[in-house]
């Protein structure tokens, strides 16, 4: 355990000392790094005087509000870290750092399940569809985050122009908000069930996709690019979609979490700043302690989004 500990608040360290100032990260029990993001709102969508390149799902372009503060991993969910939790490897491009892939949307919330289990929480969840494009577009209205040139899409993300396979996470550029590979090394997997109309009527604050019923046969949504994609599918506003049961290798996640409440499971800190001290015990909780059965800011943990959706 306190090697652990020891552990994240390094991996903590290291990362704050790339975020901009006014970031928070926290480090979990894997030595997940996560950032905080502000709630706020922004333009969801592709605005076609900026690109042609665009599909039906993603139209009209709208505006969405986010209420609430939330983290979401500065980089995809890693083949170590589900290995470590699951005890196997699925993914067909194998390597400690590179991203998890090839795993159904099922699997994705049992491993989710289990993390929060170990560290005694509902806490982790997919981001929803809405917070990943906030996070990813990072304060930008242009086709990438860093501008509408494709041109410069290698120097932050893994696509066909560069790549002829998945690569280790974080080893391009990341966006301006400190998360890397939203363009490219593997699409991932969001909350939202798919429905290519949904733009049309989705809610403008909080949306959290369509109802099972109302869904493209139970598909959920994908964002971003992956490697073999050319750079039109890679832009911030594309989506995609896996079906029920379907794996990809292609296709991975990154995880999220509400911001309030915060416990002492996570080593968390501003930049420049020591890590607080934790006891490396505090994280051994006795499960009847109650606190797995907080919910947190009304989103429940992945676990019940087949029930918690549909509603």
């Amino acid at each position: 355990m306190r090697a652990s500990v020891f552990l994240s608040a390094v991996l903590l360290t290291a990362l704050v000392s790339a975020l901009p100032l006014s970031a928070e990260v926290c480090v979990n029990s894997l030595g997940m790094e996560f950032l905080r993001i502000k709630a706020g709102s922004f333009m969801m969508g592709n605005d076609p005087s900026r690109s042609e390149a665009t599909e039906s799902d993603e139209e009209p372009r709208h505006e969405v509000t986010l209420t609430q503060d939330f983290f979401i991993g500065a980089r995809e969910v890693t083949q170590a870290q589900w290995e470590k939790l699951m005890g196997d490897n699925p993914s067909e491009n194998q390597g400690a750092d590179f991203p998890v892939e090839n795993v159904a949307f099922e699997e994705v919330i049992e491993f989710l399940d289990v993390l929060n289990k170990n560290e005694n929480t509902r806490r982790y969840r997919l981001p929803t569809e809405a917070e990943w494009e906030y996070a990813a577009r990072a304060g930008t209205d242009t086709v990438w985050h860093f501008g509408d040139d494709p041109d410069l899409l290698t120097e932050y993300d893994w696509v066909s122009d560069n790549a002829d396979e998945t690569h280790e996470t974080g080893t391009l550029k990341p966006n301006p908000w400190g998360l890397y590979d939203v363009h490219g090394n593997v699409k991932e997997i969001v909350s939202d069930y798919y429905n290519g109309g949904y733009y049309r009527k989705s809610p403008k604050t909080d949306p959290r996709g369509p109802s099972l019923l109302t869904s493209r046969g139970g598909s959920r949504v994908v964002r971003g690019g992956a490697w073999y994609n050319s750079p039109s599918r890679t832009r911030s506003s594309y989506r995609y979609f896996l079906k029920r049961g379907e794996r990809d290798h292609n296709i991975g996640f990154r995880a999220a979490f509400s911001a309030e409440p915060k416990d002492d499971s996570l080593v968390c800190g501003a930049p420049g700043s020591h890590p607080p001290d934790r006891n490396p015990d505090d994280s051994a909780k006795d499960p009847s302690s109650g606190s797995a059965d907080q919910e947190h800011n009304g989103i429940p943990s992945d676990r019940d989004y087949l029930d918690y959706i549909t509603k």
